[in-house]
């Protein structure tokens, strides 16, 4: 049975809904979500009656989304414009008696390790600096081998730097210059920050999504924005560029968002900042943060236990391999038997490392042999009958995080192989590379064959498979135990599609058990 759970973040300057659906199995996915700009962090160290008024009021419509979901879990959590209140702890109070939402105030370091958990479970880096620049406070943390170490938040946002030194529209260049003294000064005064040097920067939060687009549209690109990377010079010329407009002519810098044109500059500079200060030479971008890892951390995601952020048990933990939990979320959500998809997996690997030196690819086409062979059913969820173009719709664009575009592309077009017959019509759906074409298919192929495998072969396999390559023949040897598990290999296409895709034949041989190894074969299959 489903776990419906709403999180709801009352940030600095936005307050933000997320519904998600999570299973016994360890899937979960989004339902939907919503978004309101406060901009509580304009109000300074006291939150008077008409901002309560305003989050009760959005607070109470989030809460009736989250009653047509079936949600019965409810966690919300304040970030450091209610932290730095003199009324905070009241403010929440009050919240919770006009709406019936408990919300927490998340201190600086339960904030730092939520955003480093939700910002780093869908990216595929080991280590760097994790910067979540919020409406009233920025934090930074320190990481390796997906460790969190070092971290801090300090008292510096897009809002309230807005409002401190950039009171002007457009912004008056005393102002800026200040703003960049100040910034300059609060990074200068973290010592730790030179265990970062030369790492990329890993950042979350509206600052950075705009970045990654306005980067995007620079280059023609209309790309999902979790993992753009972008150049570390950027922020810096975008603040120069855009504090020369005022902020209702910055939204036609494409890219820019309107609801954030007003504070965007500031954002930008306590970026560049940093970049400046770590000397950074790349920004990776993720599309996740804190409500995520609220989200993870209550289901216990990488060991974790629930209960509240902040007690010092996360920080010694690895945020888990992003491709394998992305995996295990996508197979739950298809209603993809785990056993079934482990099968197909490990035979299909073992036919791509035995065939290895015939067509000589590398790991990053193993990872979306892997992809397409652990999804390879994933059509059904849609419709049976049609399921090899819905697994290839559902692969190019479910929530699979750790792959390359190209990788993805592969994964997409080897899941939903049939036959050769079609196939090319198909990659030319995704747009890819001509030249991957015939890559696409000789994964797809090998996982096809090794879905058919698995119907035949015990389980689990008594002996891993035998594949030989000689200059004429390629040679499969199976394990049989009985004559009873003796089958049809291959399907009639499939040998054909193997000569044509790999340029030899392809025989199967049943070995029994007492024959291997190098035996005579028991039987023989062409």
């Amino acid at each position: 049975m489903s776990r419906v759970i709403g999180v709801i973040d009352v940030g600095s300057n936005t307050v933000r809904l997320a519904v998600y659906a999570a299973d016994a199995a360890g899937g979960w996915r989004l339902l939907t979500a919503r978004r309101e700009v406060l901009r509580l962090a304009r109000e300074g160290s006291h939150l008077d009656g008409g901002a309560l008024r305003r989050t009760a009021t959005v607070l109470r419509r989030f809460r009736r989304v989250c009653q047509d979901y079936g949600v019965k879990e409810i966690l919300a959590a304040a970030t450091a414009a209610v932290r730095q209140a003199d009324n905070g702890p009241a403010f929440v109070a009050s919240l919770r008696a006009e709406t019936g939402v408990a919300c927490r105030i998340l201190e600086g370091r339960a904030e730092a390790e939520m955003g480093f958990l939700g910002g780093l479970a869908g990216l595929e880096i080991r280590e760097g600096l994790m910067m979540d620049v919020g409406g009233a406070s920025t934090e930074v943390t320190v990481f390796r081998d997906r460790r969190m170490g070092s971290h801090e938040s300090v008292p510096v946002g897009a809002v309230n730097a807005t409002a401190r030194w950039l009171p002007d529209d457009p912004p008056r260049r005393d102002g800026v210059r200040a703003l960049h003294r100040e910034l300059a000064a609060v990074w200068a005064g973290l010592g730790w920050l030179d265990e970062a040097r030369g790492l990329p920067i890993v950042g979350i939060g509206g600052t950075f999504r705009a970045l990654a687009k306005v980067s995007q549209r620079r280059q023609g690109l209309r790309e999902p924005l979790h993992g753009t990377q972008v150049a570390a010079a950027l922020p810096a010329q975008l603040a120069k560029e855009l504090a020369r407009l005022p902020a209702a002519r910055r939204t036609s810098v494409q890219g820019v968002p309107s609801h954030r044109a007003d504070i965007i500059v500031a954002g930008l500079a306590i970026i560049a900042e940093l970049v400046a200060r770590v000397g950074a030479e790349r920004i990776v971008v993720s599309g996740q943060g804190l409500r995520d890892g609220l989200l993870l951390h209550a289901l216990g995601a990488d060991g974790r236990g629930e209960g509240p952020p902040g007690g010092g048990a996360d920080a010694g933990q690895a945020v888990s391999d992003p491709l394998e939990a992305s995996l295990r979320n996508c197979r739950s959500q298809f209603g993809i038997s785990p056993r079934r998809a482990a099968r197909v997996t490990a035979l299909a690997l073992q036919l791509f490392d035995g065939l290895q030196p015939l067509h000589t690819l590398g790991e990053a086409e193993r990872r979306a042999l892997r992809v397409a062979s652990e999804l390879r059913d994933a059509g059904t969820a849609v419709d049976y009958y049609a399921r090899d173009t819905h697994t290839a719709y559902l692969i190019r664009h479910a929530p699979l995080h750790g792959l390359s575009q190209r990788e993805r592309n592969l994964a997409a077009a080897a899941g939903a192989f049939e036959k050769l017959a079609g196939h090319r019509e198909r990659w030319a759906e995704t747009g890819a590379a001509a030249a991957d074409e015939i890559v696409a298919a000789r994964l797809g192929l090998l996982c096809a064959i090794a879905d058919g495998l698995a119907d035949i072969l015990p389980a689990p396999l008594r002996a891993p498979l035998e594949v030989t390559a000689s200059p004429s023949l390629v040679r499969l040897g199976l394990p049989l135990a009985s004559a009873e598990e003796y089958g049809q290999a291959l399907a009639p296409e499939q040998g054909e599609d193997f000569r044509r895709l790999f340029g030899r034949p392809l025989a199967v041989v049943w070995l029994q058990a007492a024959e291997r190894p190098g035996r005579p074969a028991a039987r023989s299959h062409r």
